[in-house]
């Protein structure tokens, strides 16, 4: 134990590094903890160890080095596990470790390496499960004591931040056993209504989520019963315990969730069923608590979601369309209440996108008039505030835009001019505002958008009126977002309009304004590439406008434009995964539309190929980036699959079977690491099966036969999960047909003939299963 004289004078070091740090000074700060060190050279004490090592890590995280950080959080770890071990009731060591767990956490999470963050946490492992392992022992050695509970719930999520980060899902699943089963003793200890319970709630779904897209199935589901089994016996042990009763409604709507997503509906409907009953006896027992209503509807947002991608679309309207009556009487019903309404108007936004989806223009329309209601009830309330008008003339522009897509064009163009109306009324107030002018020029372009193929000259008319207006607001304000975007898009306009009428000319200066805006907003803002892909765009737009005019120099020259540009985007993000993964994915849609398009009209040229090879580039130098995390080696396999797809039906069958081969040697490790994981067998089974067709294209008989036997054994594996999955099922129909096509040019009729019947054994099967 050290003097009082040494403890006083450690802890003036200490109050002076934590003043250095906050002021940004961390040579300072570092210079005192040395001091710190000096003066406890010959007396050790463990405490001011931890704090001097715990300090060191966060000075240097806070000047910017995680990784650097890490090393002193783990030498921190190491001298205060043991002293918390020894006595684990002391609330400081509880929150000497929490604080230290917590700080690893966040300095991993900066890493954004998940690879790199493994490495680094997995010599701690132990030190952790120990830590763990002390608070069990703790809990059980005081099973009344609640705080005890609490502390360990507080360490449990910081640990829960390491464990995601590093990708150790195995520590993961571990700890959040011993997370329930503490939960568990807590509710046993406070039968009735309790604030944890949210939080217990919040677990659950988070970590249903986190298990089901890792694959871990049986866990998620495993996990989402266990907790159903534990709200089911609070509600036994106390049969007024509303909120076990409101969360046991949530995790059957989870459970629901979790099998449509693997397809089994009948599963989910039961349960989804389930949690309907529940919550609406909720509904009815508190009328007047909002939350049980917003529930039921969000419950029925979420049934209408398990049915939305399935056959049966009369299921999921029927629920999406109780979800948007259910919030629309709560508008009626409660005016006044401007935090219900504004959480109701994000409701009924994502429902409206939802209906969308399903072709449910009609209620995705009364969706979007809930929201106008909202806000207009807003707006009168108190006029003079601005962001309900704008949010209404937000809500005027998605009921334009939706009724220009069902073609109802006057319909649209009466939505759009309330918006106008709208900036106009704005522009009496503030007749300077260029954003409100530019706003009300788009509207306008929005209204010229649609007579652009039926009234040309009437289309032609509000394009201009807008372009005036924007071109001015462009040289004034140069630098606002907002104008560059609007001008972008009147220019884009005028020149279909213009190529659509043959007005080539006319085209050709619309390009040239495009192209000198393009090129301000890039000499503004060098470092955006976002701009410079505009460019590009542009330039490769203007390369097909001189092709389809039969001017092969003009074509070249700007393809050229638009690959140089391409070319020093990847050079300036080389290094940069996420950024790869996007350009990779762009250049080679771009690249095959193009090879498609030559192909359409019979032309060839060799600089379309170099936006297929560019892409190729990126994707060897994506590949090195950053190998070994897993979120990018799944981003790596799914754009190699992708541009295998793309080679094969561009008839570049050599350079696809590379990409292919790439995809499957990632995935297949993915698959040794995690076998159950039915989505990686899945994407086994179609990669395999794509490359079968690229080598039978080929004629390469024996490789196609190989490789298709390869998807042949995945999907079997696949249907001892599931005998009856129609996916499943129509996939072996399709392989069993393509395997029967290689056998019979291969000479092996009767072979051939056998896997035929196969697949038309199961096409019946699928039939008669559909009527």
């Amino acid at each position: 134990m050290v003097s009082r004289r040494l403890q006083d004078s450690a802890n003036r070091l200490f109050s002076k590094a934590v003043t250095f740090i906050e002021s940004g000074k961390y040579d300072r700060a570092l210079q005192s903890l040395k001091d710190v060190e000096k003066l406890m050279k010959k007396e050790k004490d463990p405490k001011i160890s931890f704090h001097t090592l715990f300090l060191k890590g966060y000075t240097i995280r806070e000047a910017g080095d995680p990784e650097g950080a890490l090393e002193f959080y783990e030498e921190a770890l190491k001298v205060i596990e043991p002293l918390f071990s020894e006595e684990p009731d002391k609330e400081d060591y509880q929150k000497f470790i929490s604080n230290t767990i917590g700080e690893i956490g966040s300095s991993l999470d900066e890493l954004d390496d998940k690879e790199r963050a493994k490495e680094l946490l997995e010599p701690m492992i132990k030190q952790l499960e120990r830590v763990v392992r002390t608070f069990e022992e703790l809990v059980k050695s005081d099973p009344q004591n609640k705080k005890y509970m609490s502390s360990f719930f507080e360490i449990a999520d910081k640990l829960e931040v390491c464990y995601q980060v590093g990708y150790l899902m195995d520590e993961a699943v571990k700890l959040f056993n011993t997370k329930i089963d503490i939960y568990e003793k807590f509710f046993e200890l406070e039968p009735g209504e309790t604030d944890l319970l949210d939080d217990f709630d919040g677990d659950i779904e988070c970590y249903g989520v986190l298990f089901r897209k890792c694959g871990y199935i049986e866990k998620a589901e495993g996990n989402y019963l266990r907790a159903a089994s534990i709200y089911r016996k609070m509600i036994e042990r106390d049969p007024e315990n509303n909120m076990a009763e409101y969360y046991l409604s949530y995790t059957y709507s989870y459970l629901g969730s979790m099998h449509s997503g693997m397809g089994n509906l009948k599963k989910a409907e039961r349960y989804f069923e389930k949690a309907v009953e529940l919550m609406k006896k909720g509904c009815k027992k508190f009328p007047e608590d909002h939350d049980y209503a917003i529930s039921l509807a969000n419950i029925y947002g979420d049934f209408g979601d398990a049915f939305s991608w399935s056959e049966d679309l009369e299921k999921s309207i029927a629920n999406y369309t109780k979800a948007r009556e259910i919030y629309q009487d709560l508008i009626i019903n409660h005016p006044s209440e401007s935090a219900l309404n504004k959480k109701i108007a994000i409701y009924l936004d994502d429902l409206g996108d939802k209906l969308l989806k399903i072709g449910e223009f009609e209620t995705a329309e009364l969706c979007y008039k809930g929201k106008l209601e909202i806000f207009q009830n807003l707006h009168d309330e108190d006029p003079e505030d601005l962001n309900p008008i704008i949010y209404i003339s937000d809500i005027y522009d998605d009921l334009g835009e939706l009724s220009a897509e069902q073609g109802e064009i006057e319909k649209a163009r009466s939505y759009y001019e309330k918006e106008i109306e709208i900036y106009e009324s704005l522009l009496e107030k503030e007749p300077d505002a260029l954003d409100f002018k530019t706003y009300k020029a788009e509207i306008q372009d929005a209204i010229g958008n649609l007579y652009i193929d039926e009234e040309p000259e009437k289309a032609q008319k509000y394009f201009e009126d807008a372009l005036s207006v924007i071109e001015n607001n462009f040289e004034l304000e140069t630098e606002m977002e907002i104008h560059y975007s609007g001008l972008k898009k009147v220019l884009n306009n005028l020149i279909t309009l213009f190529k659509n009428r043959e007005e080539y000319g006319k085209a050709v200066e619309m390009y040239d304004k495009l192209l000198t805006a393009q090129q301000r907003m890039l000499d503004l803002n060098p470092d955006e590439w976002e701009y410079r892909k505009d460019l590009a765009a542009t330039y490769t737009s203007l390369a097909l406008f001189y092709s389809e005019r039969g001017d092969i120099e003009q074509m070249t020259h700007y393809h050229r434009m638009a690959l140089d540009i391409h070319g020093k985007i990847l050079e300036e993000y080389s290094d940069d995964p996420d950024e790869l993964c996007r350009f990779i994915t762009g250049l080679y849609i771009l690249g095959s539309t193009l090879k498609l398009g030559e192909n359409a009209r019979g032309k060839e040229s060799d600089v379309v190929n170099e936006y297929l090879e560019l892409a190729q580039n990126a994707d060897e130098k994506l590949r090195t980036v950053k190998p070994g995390i897993i979120g990018d080696k799944e981003l790596i396999a799914e754009i190699a699959e992708k541009m295998g797809i793309v080679l094969k039906e561009n008839k570049m069958y050599e350079k696809a079977i590379e990409e292919f081969e790439c995809s499957l040697a990632i995935r297949e490790k993915m698959h040794e690491k995690n076998p159950e994981n039915r989505n990686y067998l899945t994407i086994l089974e179609g990669t395999y099966y794509q490359m079968g067709i690229t080598f039978l294209a080929q004629a390469n008989l024996e490789k196609a036969k190989e490789a298709l036997e390869k998807a042949m054994n995945l999907n079997a594996k696949l249907l001892e999960t599931d005998s009856e999955d129609f996916n499943y099922l129509g996939r072996a129909s399709m392989i069993f047909e393509k395997y029967s096509s290689v056998l019979e040019k291969m000479g092996k009729s009767e072979e051939a003939a056998q896997y035929l019947k196969k697949a038309e054994e199961i096409n019946t099967r699928l039939e008669e299963g559909s009527e």
